[in-house]
C-alpha cells in the first residue's frame, strides 16, 4: 500500500493515517517558495517540516499519537484554502480494544 499524504491546501488524505504509520506532506501548488509546517509535534515525529521550493512533497513524517479529533498544524506561507484552520479531512485509524481495524472518518 502506498504511503499516504496530507494536502496542506485542504487537509485531504490520500489513504488512512494511523499511529506508527508514516505520511508525506503534500503541496498541490508547488512554487518557488519553501513551505514551513509547524505546530504538529503533538502527533508527528517532529514539530516542524519543510516542503522545499519547487517540490510538492516533504520527507516522510511519522505519526506518534492517535487523535481525538482531526490532526492540526500551521503553515507559512499559508496555502490553506478550506474553511477554518489547517486540519486533516480524511480517514484516521482509531484502534479500539478487540478491534484493531476500526476506521473513523
Amino acid at each position: 500500500m502506498p504511503t499516504p499524504y496530507v494536502s496542506i491546501a485542504d487537509g485531504s488524505v490520500s489513504g488512512t493515517l494511523s499511529k506508527g504509520g508514516t505520511f508525506y506532506w503534500y503541496n498541490p501548488t508547488s512554487g518557488d517558495v519553501a513551505i514551513s509546517i509547524g505546530s504538529c509535534g503533538g502527533w508527528c515525529g517532529s514539530s516542524s517540516y519543510t516542503i522545499d521550493a519547487n517540490q510538492q512533497y516533504s520527507a516522510a513524517a511519522t505519526i506518534l499519537a492517535s487523535p481525538s479529533s482531526p490532526y492540526t498544524w500551521t503553515e507559512s506561507p499559508n496555502r490553506w484554502t478550506a474553511p477554518s484552520t489547517p486540519r486533516t479531512q480524511g480517514p484516521i485509524h482509531h484502534p479500539t480494544p478487540g478491534n484493531k481495524e476500526k476506521e473513523v472518518a
